[in-house]
C-alpha cells in the first residue's frame, strides 16, 4: 500500500509517524510476511532446475497429461517426443552453460559453500543468474 508513514494510535488517538516520506503522495510499503527474501544458491537448487536421469518420465507414452484446444474447440493431445534424449543432454555434469535465471537467488550461504560449488562445476563456461536478487 501507500501512505506517508503516519497512523493514528488506537490507545492515545494521537498521530504517530513511523517513517518520513519525501514524496507528497506517500511511500510504498509491504507486510513482512509478503516479502520474498530469496533463496540461497546450493546444489539442491541447481539440481532442481535440471532433471535427474533416473527420475520418472513426464510423458511415458510420449503424451503429456495436458491438452491443447484447437480453433474448433476440440481437445488435442500434446506429444513430447525424445524425452530421454532431451534428459540425456540436461545433465549438470555435462553441460557447459546452465541457467538459474529468475529463481530469486540472494547469494551463497557461506564462502565454504561457494568454494565447494565452484570446485564441483569447474566445467561450466557460463552461469546465467539474470533476474535474481544479487548485487555488487
Amino acid at each position: 500500500g501507500k501512505h506517508d508513514g503516519s497512523v493514528v494510535c488506537r490507545r492515545t488517538n494521537e498521530l504517530v509517524r513511523h517513517f518520513p516520506c519525501s514524496s507528497s503522495c506517500g511511500g510504498s510499503f509491504l507486510r513482512l510476511n509478503k516479502l520474498n527474501r530469496g533463496c540461497w544458491l546450493d546444489f539442491a537448487l541447481m539440481k532442481g532446475r535440471y532433471v535427474e536421469p533416473d527420475a520418472a518420465l513426464v510423458a511415458p507414452d510420449n503424451l503429456l497429461p495436458h491438452v491443447a484446444r484447437t480453433s474448433s474447440g476440440r481437445a488435442k493431445a500434446i506429444e513430447l517426443l525424445g524425452e530421454l534424449k532431451i534428459r540425456g543432454k540436461q545433465q549438470l555434469e555435462d553441460l557447459k552453460d546452465i541457467s538459474l535465471r529468475g529463481l530469486v537467488i540472494r547469494g551463497v550461504r557461506s564462502k565454504q559453500q561457494a568454494l565447494t560449488i565452484r570446485a564441483s562445476f569447474q566445467h561450466l563456461q557460463e552461469l546465467d543468474l539474470a533476474g535474481n536478487l544479487l548485487s555488487d
